[in-house]
């Protein structure tokens, strides 16, 4: 297992035309942090777990949708990076 990544705020999965779901690692964007610290990570988890398991895509949010328990609300999550 790999240890969580700091910067790593949620692993979903989005809807794909193709495949029916494309792993995505979503990223609460905070100052300094950039789509080019992902690529290392994302090669790891192919070498370790394999291709299909690695993010196919990542995502940077200001912030993560919370349920009203202060859970992730993934379906909330979801819904705002599926919508075009």
């Amino acid at each position: 297992m790999l240890d969580p990544h700091p910067l790593i705020k949620e692993v979903t999965g989005l809807p794909d035309d193709k495949w029916g779901d494309r792993v995505t690692v979503v990223i609460v964007a905070m100052l300094g942090v950039t789509p080019a610290h992902w690529p290392p990570r994302r090669c790891l988890v192919r070498e370790r777990k394999g291709a299909v398991h690695a993010p196919k895509t990542v995502e940077f949010v200001d912030a993560v949708p919370l349920t009203t328990c202060g859970k992730y609300d993934k379906k909330a999550l979801v819904a705002s990076l599926a919508a075009p």
